[in-house]
């Protein structure tokens, strides 16, 4: 008698080649995984430990202006009720590895300046100007008679403004953008930055503007407070200050104290210690005070 015979698969499983080749792509994963998350780890504590020196650093601004004296120690901000407690330092885990570095504040100054050029700055100062403020007076220029009443300035701005296409625009917008981020990567580096308010002492009223400052001519009629515009084209909140006298007649000159975008107060806080230190408001009265 015939015996039926079963026709199937057989039975599931992996030869030895298919298993090395698994095993080797686990392998590959791994090597690429592992690594990525080590980054990522990385960049995770650093952005903590960014964090945290902000608010330490923030913290002993607020302690050394309401004590008059910088804490002698991170504890102290605790005691005096700043702190709940001194933050961890995420990179190695404890709250006992901060290195305290004292010094004052006031002489604690680099010489420096965004890494950007300023001449490219500066030309698209002047062209956004160009066409938001000749954009606002136009209809002044395009009536005969009102355009004849404008001062050459005005009509600088305007006429300037009529030059400028869309693609010059968007290209002074896109210098505008990474002056920003170049200011901004300064400030990951420094606290404040201080500028002139000008290029030169005030001048006779009877000057119309100056056409040349130090030996150098000056191209548009706003050029000599350069450093005030390009402190506004970064963005960033700055307040100005006395800074003393000087020059041929004695007249006055101020600076500009300047903060990461957002830091109002700080601005505030310096200014309110720097002059509370030098007190030049009291040590020479205007002269309607004085």
């Amino acid at each position: 008698m015939a015996r039926p015979i079963r026709i199937g698969r057989k039975s599931a499983g992996y030869t030895l080649v298919e298993l090395m080749i698994v095993m080797a792509i686990i392998s590959i994963m791994v090597a690429i995984a592992v690594p990525l998350y080590q980054k990522a780890l990385i960049r995770s504590k650093e952005s903590v430990l960014r964090n945290n020196l902000f608010t330490l650093r923030t913290t002993i601004d607020e302690y050394t202006y309401d004590k008059k004296k910088a804490p002698q120690q991170l504890q102290d901000l605790v005691s005096e009720g700043y702190l709940r407690a001194v933050p961890f330092d995420p990179i190695t885990g404890s709250d006992q590895t901060w290195r305290t570095v004292m010094e004052d504040a006031i002489t604690a100054v680099d010489e420096t300046q965004p890494d950007y050029p300023l001449d490219a700055v500066w030309q698209a100062v002047l062209r956004i100007r160009g066409w938001q403020q000749g954009g606002a007076i136009f209809g002044f220029y395009n009536d005969p008679a009102k355009r004849a009443l404008l001062k050459p300035e005005a009509i600088y701005e305007i006429e300037l403004g009529l030059k400028q296409s869309a693609y010059d625009i968007t290209a002074a917008s896109v210098v505008r953008s990474e002056w920003y981020q170049a200011v901004r990567r300064m400030f990951e580096k420094y606290d404040y930055f201080i500028v002139p308010t000008a290029q030169l002492f005030p001048f006779d009223a009877e000057i119309h503007w100056p056409q040349e400052i130090a030996g150098q001519k000056m191209e548009t009629y706003h050029e000599w407070m350069k450093a005030v515009l390009l402190v506004s084209m970064s963005g960033c909140p700055a307040l100005a200050v006395p800074a003393g006298f000087g020059g041929e007649r004695n007249p006055p000159m101020g600076i500009q104290i300047i903060a990461p975008n957002h830091r109002e107060l700080d601005c505030l806080r310096l200014g309110y210690a720097y002059t509370s230190a030098v007190n030049w408001t009291n040590a020479r009265l205007p002269a309607l005070l004085s």
